[in-house]
Order: structure tokens, then C-alpha cells, then sequence
């Protein structure tokens, strides 16, 4: 009985290899990574990301919105008083800036960015595309802003 050729075995050994080192449909998808993140991100993201002790939203919309309902646990601090408050804005936590529908927060997204914040990112679709993606909400008064 005559042997194969090398080459038989070299091809064989390629396809086991290949084969064998293909990834698996069950494979857990990666954590999501508080960085690097676009500048602007959705919902589901947003909701994923502010399970970190490092991410903190902010909710830019006025008190009567904030009050009709929010998303839990986030800091209000509207639009207007920004520029005042910034101190109140940790540098060293990724900040996601979410409003009603993501116009109020898309300008201060940038205002942020333009005074040293390196990690602010806008939530698109504001508040209401976090409803539509079935986050919770609540309603009520603010704790203590």
C-alpha cells in the first residue's frame, strides 16, 4: 500500500485546525466597554453601561419633565444650569447626557466636550428612546436637586 503524499497530511492538519478553532454560536458576547464608546449611543447601551459604578447619566431636561417621570437613579441637572454646575460633573466618570428626544443633550454633549470632558457621550433618542426600548422610568420629585 503506497503512503500519501506530505501535502495530503499538511491539508488534512489545516482543515482539523481550522475547524476545530472556529468560534462558537454560544459564546457570550464581550461585556460592553465603558471605553472607548462612540459619541453618541442608544439606549440598550446606555442601559448596559450605567450598570458601572464609573458611568453616570444625567437627565439636562427641565424639573417638570424630570418630575412626569426619569430614568431611575439618574443626576437631574437641567440644561440651563450646566455651565453653572459643572463642579457638581466628576471628570473621572464616563457621563451619558440624555434629555426628552436627544436635541438638549446633543448640545450639551458638545458643551462638555469643549470644557475637558473626555468621556460625555448623548443618549439618542433621549428618554423616549429609552421607553420604546422597555427600560423602566419612574415619576416623582427629584431627591435633592
Amino acid at each position: 500500500m503506497k503512503t500519501p503524499p506530505l501535502s495530503f497530511f499538511v491539508i488534512l492538519f489545516m482543515l482539523v485546525t481550522i475547524g476545530c478553532s472556529a468560534p462558537s454560536d454560544t459564546a457570550a458576547p464581550p461585556p460592553v466597554a465603558a471605553d472607548p464608546l462612540p459619541r453618541d449611543i442608544d439606549a440598550q447601551t446606555a442601559a448596559q453601561l450605567a450598570t458601572h459604578d464609573d458611568v453616570l447619566i444625567v437627565d439636562v431636561r427641565t424639573l417638570p419633565e424630570y418630575e412626569g417621570r426619569h430614568i431611575p437613579d439618574v443626576l437631574h441637572l437641567p440644561m440651563d444650569e450646566i455651565a453653572s454646575r459643572l463642579d457638581e460633573l466628576p471628570a473621572d466618570k464616563t457621563l451619558i447626557i440624555q434629555c426628552e428626544v436627544g436635541g438638549r443633550s446633543d448640545r450639551v454633549t458638545d458643551f462638555l466636550a469643549q470644557n475637558g470632558y473626555e468621556n460625555v457621550h448623548n443618549l439618542i433618542g433621549g428618554i423616549q428612546s429609552w421607553e420604546k426600548a422597555g427600560l423602566t422610568v419612574e415619576s416623582g420629585a427629584a431627591d435633592s436637586q
